[in-house]
């Protein structure tokens, strides 16, 4: 077992990234966003699933438009391209697991 701390950054940065933990084909991250702030369209060859933790986190694939927020979990499928952008200050972990 290991506890490991993710503390906000957001105070002293625009958008931080961070690993968190990386085991096997599993990386774990996390990326904290200001309001406004955001990542251009890009794809992961591995599955990624998002687990906002704060704030409410769009994202975007070929025209549809879902908000993330810390009620729900964002599954994005290898390869599909996407975008995101905060739109109030978030922070979430991003986990990548590849096959």
């Amino acid at each position: 077992m290991k506890l490991i701390e993710t503390p906000l950054l957001l105070g002293e940065k625009k958008r931080h990234f961070g690993k968190v933990l990386k085991f096997e084909k599993t990386l774990v991250t996390t990326v904290q966003l200001q309001k406004g702030e955001g990542m251009e369209e890009h794809s992961s060859k591995k599955d990624v699933m998002i687990v906002v933790r704060q704030g409410i986190v769009s994202f975007e694939h070929d025209g549809e438009r879902v908000n993330a927020a810390p009620d729900n979990v964002l599954y994005i499928e290898p390869e599909q391209l996407h975008s995101v952008h905060a739109e109030e200050d978030s922070e979430f972990l991003l986990i990548q697991t590849g096959r």
